[in-house]
């Protein structure tokens, strides 16, 4: 489903919750921190999902079915599945696979980082 930006440009899947939350999206694209700041990026997007819900939820029946709250729903179906994708990284510091014993800190570090930066 695609969903016109004031632009009018197409936007679709991930890009329709971006519109409304560009310090989120730019903090995951430029994610420079630790496990402890992904978990706050993770909290502001649960917040988020539940404001998004709650103002479906609150919207007359016949506005549910139209254009805003199929928005609205693809928002929080984004942003739930966003969410999982995150809280699915694991903490570096704490990966010690055989496999992995080779590699120092800074680069568990980088390649968190690129994970995180890759969700989206």
């Amino acid at each position: 489903m695609f969903f016109r930006n004031p632009a009018s440009q197409p936007i679709q899947g991930l890009q329709v919750w971006r519109q409304g939350n560009p310090l989120t999206q730019h903090r995951i694209q430029n994610f420079d921190g630790d496990f402890y700041d992904l978990e706050d990026i993770i909290a502001e997007l649960e917040q988020l999902r539940d404001e998004t819900q709650e103002k479906f939820d609150s919207m007359p029946e016949s506005l549910q079915q139209g254009d805003s709250g199929q928005l609205l729903e693809e928002r929080v179906s984004e942003l739930d599945d966003l969410i999982s994708t995150l809280q699915a990284i694991e903490d570096p510091v704490f990966e010690n696979d055989e496999e992995d014993a080779d590699i120092d800190e800074e680069e568990r570090l980088a390649a968190f980082r690129e994970e995180v930066r890759n969700a989206v």
